[in-house]
């Protein structure tokens, strides 16, 4: 009697154990090793976001919040006094507190991997990246130069720097945090005005938060004491492309293809590639300055 008890209750317990085995097995799972999981990150999509005035910088402040806003009205190539009544923003439908999750340029490009520090202004697309061995460490809106008064295109160095200068152009506009990249034709980087298209007298117009990093980041060019001759070029900035002024603003059509705007890296590469030798030596010319002029100072 005592072991047909033990039994059932055996057989009882079973019983209980199969079927919380079986509410599990309801949803079932399959098990992967840590190895072979790849996860899929989430593609970010746009919207358009209605403009009323300057009564949607305090929509926006309210639904995202003060940095969310300023990545927002980044992403349109904006600052926040130049919001129009009437016209349209592009919103992500995840909206980070970073800018760097929606570049449209590659997070790495190999072509740079020899090259300290590096620079890429888009006419095309209204944006600059700033990129390290070349990893993609920072990037921003711009506001290149309008139709009339176009910036050059091509290869250039940051030279000599400014907390602030004042335009030649006129003035009265006061430029903070200036970087200039042609000595003689006063092109330069720096912050101003961002309207979300070009609109530029030649320069490289920035936001100020990523005006004061280049300020600090790039590399000034090295003289000759009498200041007649450049010694070692400054952080190499390549400046490419056309604006197409006759179609809406690139950036919109991110609510229909997010990846519109986005940049390869064999496209990035393409357009570096006519410029890297020279961008090479002249890095390794910039080393060899500052390694004689350390040496002679430990002396």
């Amino acid at each position: 009697m005592i072991k047909c008890f033990f039994k059932l209750i055996i057989l009882f317990l079973s019983f209980i154990i199969v079927n919380g085995c079986e509410e599990e097995k309801k949803e079932p799972k399959q098990l992967y090793s840590l190895d072979t999981i790849v996860v899929k990150p989430k593609e970010i999509k746009y919207y358009l976001y209605p403009v009323e005035g300057l009564i949607t910088l305090q929509n926006l402040n309210e639904e995202f919040g003060s940095e969310r806003k300023k990545i927002i009205l980044a992403l349109n190539r904006l600052d926040s006094k130049n919001i129009k009544r009437g016209d349209s923003l592009v919103v992500p439908d995840t909206v980070y507190n970073d800018i760097m999750p929606y570049s449209p340029f590659p997070k790495h490009v190999s072509i740079l991997d020899p090259v300290k520090k590096f620079m890429i202004f888009s006419y095309p697309i209204q944006a600059f990246a700033a990129y390290e061995y070349g990893k993609l460490v920072r990037w921003g809106p711009t506001s290149l130069g309008k139709k009339s008064t176009p910036t050059p295109t091509g290869l250039f160095h940051t030279n000599w720097k400014s907390k602030k200068t004042i335009s030649t152009v006129d003035s009265t506009w006061i430029l903070p945090w200036a970087f200039n990249l042609d000595n003689f034709e006063g092109v330069s980087i720096h912050q101003f005005d961002l309207p979300g298209y070009p609109a530029s007298h030649t320069c490289c117009r920035l936001l100020d938060t990523d005006a004061k990093w280049i300020f600090y980041w790039a590399e000034q060019w090295i003289l000759t004491k009498n200041q007649s001759k450049i010694i070692a070029y400054g952080t190499p900035v390549i400046i490419y492309g056309k604006y197409d002024y006759k179609n809406p603003r690139p950036w919109k059509n991110l609510v229909n293809n997010p990846k519109e705007i986005f940049i390869k890296q064999e496209e990035m590469e393409e357009i570096i590639k006519p410029f890297i030798k020279t961008i090479i030596e002249r890095g390794e010319i910039r080393d060899s300055v500052l390694a004689a002029r350390e040496l002679n100072k430990s002396n």
